[in-house]
C-alpha cells in the first residue's frame, strides 16, 4: 500500500493497455518514496495482510495515519475530479501528448497528403533542409504503414490461424510453385474449352487516396476491377477446380454476384472465388466500400463487409455453402492434408489456404509425392481427380 504523492515523466516510453505513455507515479510506504511506472501499479482490492503491514511501517516511523477527515476531504477531491469540465487548453495538452508518443498517424492518407503540400511548399521556397527532412518524414511514415500492415495480418493469422500438432501454420512463399501449375491444369481438365493466357497489369497502389502497403489489399482491388471490366471467374492460385462451373456461369440465378459463405455464422464471405458479370452492382458496392478504407483491418472489406453487404442486398448475389468451395475449412486443416475422410463429391473447388500452411505442406510438393504417397490424404486424392494421372504421369516424364 502507498501514498500516492505525484503524478511524473518517467525516462522510458511504454505500452500501457493500448497507451504510450512515459508517466509514472511517486509513490510513498512509509518514509520510503519511489517513482514506479504505471504497468507496475495495481489497484485491487488491499487485503487484510497488505494494510496491516502499511500500519505497522507508518507506526514503526512515527507518521499519524489518515483520519476520517482526510477520507472526506479526498473523497471530495475525487467526486470533483470526475465532474471536471475540460477547457481548450486542457484539450490541446491532451492532444499534444498523445502525438509526443504515437509511433504513427492515425490517418496515414492524410498525414501523407499534408506531408506531400509541405514538401512542395519547401521545393517553391528552395528551403532544400526542409525538403529533405519532410521526404525522411514521409519515407519512415511509410515504412511504419507496411510495417504495421505486415504485423496486423501476422496478428489475425497468430489468434486465428489454425494449429496442427502444436505448430502454428506458417506463411506461404510468394514464389510461384508447383501447387500453383497443378491448380491452373484444374481447371481446363473441367471444362476442355478454357484457354489460359498470361497478362501483367499495373500495381495498384491506392484505392480512394488511401495507400495500398499489403500485397492481399492490393489483389482485392485489382480482382474487383478486372470482374468489374471483363466480367467471369476470379480465383486465388491455390482453389483447386475439382467439377465445371458450366451451371454456375450460366447464371440461372440471375444475379450479380455468385459467393461463397466461408464462415456463415460471422457473416464472412471469402473472395478466393468470385463469378460475376461485368459491371456488377453488386461488385462496385464493395469497391464504393473502400471510400471508408483501413490498412491495419486484414480482411474487414474483402471478407466481413462483404457479408454484411450480402445480407442487405439479398436479390443481387447468390451465396453457396461453404462447402462449394471452402471446405475443408482452415480450421478443420487436418481433414485436408492428414486425414484420408472428407467426401468432395459436392466441391465445385477446394481452398488451399495457402497462405496459412505454405511452407508446411506445399514448398516441398513434388509430382512423385502425389503419385507415389506416404500417407493418402485428402489433398493427394483431390489433386489426382483435379489434375488426372495420366496428366501427372506426363509431367513427372
Amino acid at each position: 500500500i502507498c501514498e500516492i504523492c505525484d503524478v511524473v515523466e518517467t525516462g522510458k516510453i511504454y505500452n500501457l493497455g493500448v497507451t504510450r505513455t512515459n508517466k509514472g507515479l511517486r509513490l510513498k510506504h512509509g518514509n520510503n518514496e519511489r517513482i514506479f511506472r504505471l504497468e507496475y501499479v495495481s489497484n485491487n482490492e488491499i487485503s487484510d495482510f497488505e494494510f496491516q503491514r502499511w500500519r505497522e511501517a507508518m507506526i514503526k516511523q512515527g507518521i499519524s495515519l489518515p483520519t476520517l477527515d482526510d477520507l472526506e476531504k479526498k473523497m471530495k477531491e475525487i467526486e470533483e475530479s470526475k465532474h471536471y469540465v475540460y477547457n481548450n487548453n486542457d484539450i490541446t495538452q491532451i492532444v499534444q501528448e498523445k502525438k509526443r508518443f504515437r509511433k504513427a498517424p492515425i490517418n496515414y492518407a492524410v498525414t501523407k497528403n499534408e506531408l506531400l503540400k509541405e514538401i512542395e511548399i519547401a521545393k517553391d521556397e528552395n528551403d532544400i533542409e526542409r525538403e529533405t527532412e519532410l521526404r525522411k518524414r514521409l519515407t519512415e511514415m511509410e515504412e511504419r504503414a507496411s510495417e504495421l500492415d505486415r504485423d496486423s495480418s501476422d496478428a489475425i493469422l497468430d489468434r486465428y490461424g489454425p494449429r496442427l500438432g502444436f505448430r502454428r501454420m506458417e506463411r506461404a512463399s510468394r514464389e510461384f510453385q508447383l501447387i500453383n501449375y497443378l491448380v491452373l491444369l484444374s481447371a481446363p481438365k473441367q471444362d476442355h474449352e478454357l484457354n489460359l493466357t498470361l497478362n501483367h497489369i499495373p500495381e495498384i497502389t491506392s484505392i480512394y487516396n488511401y495507400p495500398l502497403y499489403h500485397h492481399a489489399h492490393r489483389t482485392d482491388i485489382a480482382r474487383l476491377e478486372i470482374l468489374d471490366k471483363y466480367g467471369g471467374i476470379y480465383l486465388d492460385l491455390d482453389v483447386l477446380i475439382l467439377k465445371s462451373f458450366s451451371n454456375l456461369i450460366s447464371n440461372s440465378y440471375h444475379v450479380e454476384a455468385i459467393f461463397a459463405w466461408e464462415n456463415q455464422k460471422f457473416h464472412a464471405i471469402c473472395n478466393a472465388v468470385i463469378i460475376a458479370p461485368k459491371n456488377s452492382k453488386f461488385l462496385r458496392r464493395i469497391y464504393q466500400s473502400y471510400q471508408s478504407f483501413n490498412s491495419s483491418c486484414w480482411g474487414c472489406h474483402s471478407i466481413l463487409l462483404t457479408g454484411q453487404l450480402a445480407n442487405i442486398y439479398k436479390n443481387e448475389v447468390y451465396i453457396l455453402p461453404s462447402r462449394a468451395f471452402f471446405k475443408p475449412s482452415w480450421s478443420h486443416i487436418e481433414d485436408l492434408y492428414v486425414n484420408n475422410i472428407y467426401n468432395f463429391k459436392y466441391n465445385y473447388a477446394c481452398h488451399l489456404w495457402n497462405s496459412y500452411i505454405g511452407n508446411i505442406f506445399l514448398y516441398n510438393l513434388t509430382i512423385n509425392s502425389i503419385l507415389k504417397p506416404k500417407k493418402m490424404t485428402t489433398f493427394i486424392r483431390m489433386i489426382i481427380h483435379a489434375v488426372g494421372k495420366e496428366k501427372l504421369n506426363m509431367i513427372a516424364r
